[in-house]
């Protein structure tokens, strides 16, 4: 019987500790505000200029361009971003252009990753657009998109 008092007052003991440290976690857990998806973002920039022609291989037709963008990527969301050259698309003078096989050639710096939280990546991308756009915007169209936030990498031209 005595064996059975000292189990109880045994188990009782240990189940106060537990209930007391858990107590204390959940009131240290309260005062520290959670993350919310708000907080969440992929931090990117981007510029762009045009050129005549990439390498040896690649001229563009009279009356269009390369556009060559430079796309930085600092992500902090749990979701991953592709450097996927078909994920981001140009948009200029009300067009929509899908990237240029140029974006392969050995003078562009480009390779294509995931990157996920806490990656950070510098790429080039190609595009033959109509004109010398004075004005465009990128769009990313690849699966779960984090929220995107627009930091200055690039200087001002």
């Amino acid at each position: 019987m005595k064996k059975y008092i000292i189990v109880l007052i045994l188990f009782l003991a240990i189940m106060f500790t537990v209930g007391c440290t858990e107590t204390t976690s959940e009131a240290a857990k309260s005062t520290t505000p959670p993350t919310t998806e708000n907080d969440k973002v992929c931090n990117f920039d981007w510029q762009y200029g045009t050129t005549s022609s990439i390498g040896q291989y690649y001229t563009a037709p009279f009356g269009y361009s390369y556009a060559v963008v430079n796309l930085y990527i600092q992500n902090e969301d749990d979701r991953t971003v592709s450097t996927n050259p078909y994920y981001w698309n140009f948009i200029a003078d009300g067009i929509k252009y899908s990237v240029d096989v140029a974006s392969f050639s050995d003078g562009i710096n480009h390779q294509t990753v995931e990157v996920g939280k806490g990656g950070e990546i510098e790429v080039q991308l190609v595009y033959l657009v109509k004109g010398s756009p004075m004005e465009a915007s990128i769009d990313y169209t690849g699966f779960s998109q984090p929220k995107f936030q627009r930091i200055e990498h690039y200087p001002k031209s």
